[in-house]
């Protein structure tokens, strides 16, 4: 097959998966069914006390089962990303959430002065309302954390670690609070999630046909790159440690997963960053041994194609970084993929610059000593 027609088709099927993908996103998110309430809140604190106690959201569940709440406040214009290092000092107020049903019994409760979390609840179909407890003193923390937080042993010493959080809080201001309790059927954000990742890996799959059709040295892509002997040998070698690489990677992640050690990232990304380390074990050596390149393939082309990649993912680190996506509630989201490719082809790119200075070393003192000859 011609390397043009390959081209076409490719750039075809990814147009196509890009409009397939946009259509379900709009699809599931109309069906998503979330379940919203928001206000704003005008809280004045006088002498170290609030002018009220508490504010309350009132909200319905039609269908019982595994919801993602999302529960936020802060005072009115903080954007959502700058909620972690919001300085306590600039409120006069902690505040204690806690989320209960129609028959008063608590189902969820967390504290902070901002906050933006999103815990996993099970939740049957009924009326529920979500607390808002507005706290100035370790004291009433203390009484509150023996009711909602924690027991009557822990209480006093969380109160006492957050005696130093009240002591810098504002003794007096007035600050409108942005209350928002959102929830989504966990079904819908799960897929969400899978559906990201299908047509990430299918659009990813064109773009590297893409990138191949552009490295072949052949005007017929489905003709077998040339190695000689040496180059094979050497690729042999660099399969055999990335099976190694990835053979001790897998069982160490599979470690992780029975023991639920580092929760604050999906085993799932810790098995495809397993992926980006063996590519990049194998193509180091092969690059490194020059066993990666055919016979007549020009180093060039590849360079500013992995330059290209490079730069494209380290654009989506830094959006992710800017927007606070990369790593919220404790947790890293899949935006952290994007900086391990980065990682990948920048080692690759790097790895092509030194063997490539290397190169011109070697054919550098092959010249002097010709000419030395003769």
């Amino acid at each position: 097959m011609k390397k043009s027609t390959v081209c076409t088709i490719a750039v075809i099927c990814m147009l196509i998966l890009i409009g397939l993908c946009a259509y379900v996103i709009h699809v599931e998110s109309e069906k998503e069914n979330k379940i919203i309430s928001e206000r704003i809140t005008t809280v004045s604190v006088s002498q170290g006390t609030p002018d009220k106690e508490k504010s309350t959201l009132n909200l319905t569940v039609e269908k019982s089962g595994e919801y993602r709440a999302h529960f936020s406040w802060a005072p009115e214009g903080i954007k959502e990303k700058d909620f972690a290092s919001y300085p306590a000092s600039d409120l006069g107020f902690v505040t204690v959430l806690v989320l209960f049903n129609d028959k008063d019994e608590e189902i969820f409760a967390t504290s902070g002065t901002v906050l933006n979390t999103a815990p996993v609840v099970e939740l049957s179909a009924g009326t529920y309302r979500a607390e808002y407890i507005y706290v100035t003193t370790p004291e009433q923390y203390e009484k509150l954390a023996v009711d909602y937080l924690c027991g009557a042993y822990q209480a006093p010493l969380l109160a006492k670690e957050l005696a130093p959080t009240f002591a810098s809080l504002k003794a007096d201001g007035t600050w409108n609070v942005q209350h928002e309790f959102r929830l989504v059927p966990s079904a819908s954000y799960h897929s969400g999630q899978f559906y990201g990742v299908i047509f990430g890996l299918l659009i990813g799959i064109c773009i590297s046909v893409l990138m191949l059709a552009a490295m072949s040295t052949s005007k017929k892509i489905m003709e077998s790159p040339k190695y000689d002997e040496r180059q094979e040998l050497e690729r042999g070698r660099g399969f055999k440690l990335t099976f190694y690489v990835m053979l001790i990677f897998t069982g160490i992640t599979f470690a992780f997963d029975m023991g639920g050690f580092f929760p604050e990232m999906d085993y799932s990304v810790l098995y495809v960053i397993g992926l980006f380390l063996s590519i990049s074990v194998h193509v180091n050596y092969c690059i490194w041994h020059e066993a990666y390149f055919a016979l007549n393939q020009k180093m060039s082309s590849v360079m500013t194609i992995f330059g290209f990649i490079t730069l494209c993912n380290l654009v989506l680190v830094i959006f992710s970084v800017m927007d606070g996506s990369l790593y919220q509630n404790g947790h890293f989201s899949y935006s952290v993929l994007n900086l391990f490719c980065t990682l990948t082809f920048l080692s690759m790119f790097v790895t092509m610059l030194f063997k490539k200075r290397d190169v011109a070393k070697k054919n550098a003192l092959i010249a002097e000593e010709d000419e030395e000859d003769e």
